[in-house]
């Protein structure tokens, strides 16, 4: 057996923690170096996450269950031919499995999800899952910043640092058609990103504020100056609304006297309902 065979036997007993520590390490440091194995691993990922979103937002319905019944009650063997009913039971667990795909499915496409969102949010777990060094690490915003220099085609803010919230360097990103910066911070163990890109037709209408929960991570999303910040992490979501919160009100505040233009009426009334949102 080769080693990706062998990695990919392995999957579903790493996802659900039932490896030791030595096999553990031995298929994070594969899955670092083999893209395909990685792939692999994120498509089994997203299987399940989307079977356990369509149980978890699914009943039954009544007349479902009478029909199943019905089905159960209509396909049991006389008393000699116990032996098949565990081939019935199977059958029954598969076609409520196809069941709940299809309602998954149906939903999916009723409800279109935010393809910027699920696009950061996948980069920051194929991120997380290969544990990959970050592309610039220093703790100080002003050498961060100036490290994405000349990489993007935006003036990019000063990253923030606090005392709880631990700066830990940049990546540069490209995907979205554009290069995104991701400001990587460490909090409580875990991975948070704050990504920064440039507004487009598919964000400029989203509310202020925006709060999702994609494949497990939460995400927020805010605008200000052009620019779309979205902020990904790993924690829960009233610990990720106090990130938010961190990250974005000193790039709202300015200091000294501010011309009271309809520009900056509306920008003020955009910081309002933003912190309104965060705080809700």
């Amino acid at each position: 057996m080769t080693t990706c065979e062998n990695t990919r036997a392995h999957l579903d007993a790493f996802r659900d923690g039932e490896l030791d520590a030595e096999r553990c390490e031995t298929l994070r440091k594969h899955l670092a170096g083999c893209e395909a194995c990685l792939q692999q691993a994120e498509r089994d990922d997203a299987f399940e996450q989307q079977i356990r979103a369509a149980a978890d937002d699914w009943t039954a319905s009544d007349e479902l269950w009478q029909r199943i019944r019905k089905t159960s009650h209509a396909a049991r063997p006389p008393a000699r031919s116990l032996r098949v009913l565990p081939a019935i039971a199977a059958g029954l667990l598969v076609a409520l499995g196809a069941v709940v795909s299809l309602l998954s499915l149906e939903r999916d496409q009723a409800e279109p999800g935010d393809s910027v969102a699920t696009a950061l949010v996948n980069e920051f777990h194929t991120f997380v899952v290969s544990q990959r060094d970050l592309d610039f690490s220093d703790e100080r915003p002003g050498p961060i910043r100036n490290w994405f220099g000349s990489k993007v085609d935006f003036r990019v803010p000063l990253p923030v640092r606090t005392r709880e919230f631990r700066l830990a360097g940049g990546r540069l990103c490209n995907m979205l058609d554009q290069r995104i910066v991701s400001y990587m911070y460490r909090i409580d163990d875990a991975w948070v990103s704050l990504y920064i890109m440039k507004s487009t037709d598919k964000t400029t209408n989203r509310p202020p504020g925006l709060e999702q929960v994609l494949r497990g991570y939460g995400t927020i999303s805010w605008q200000a100056d052009g620019l779309l910040h979205t902020l990904v992490g790993d924690v829960d979501r009233n610990r990720l609304r106090e990130i938010a919160r961190a990250l974005y009100l000193p790039q709202s505040v300015k200091s000294g006297p501010v011309p009271v233009s309809p520009d900056r009426i509306a920008a003020i009334q955009r910081s309002v309902a933003i912190r309104l949102a965060l705080a809700g």
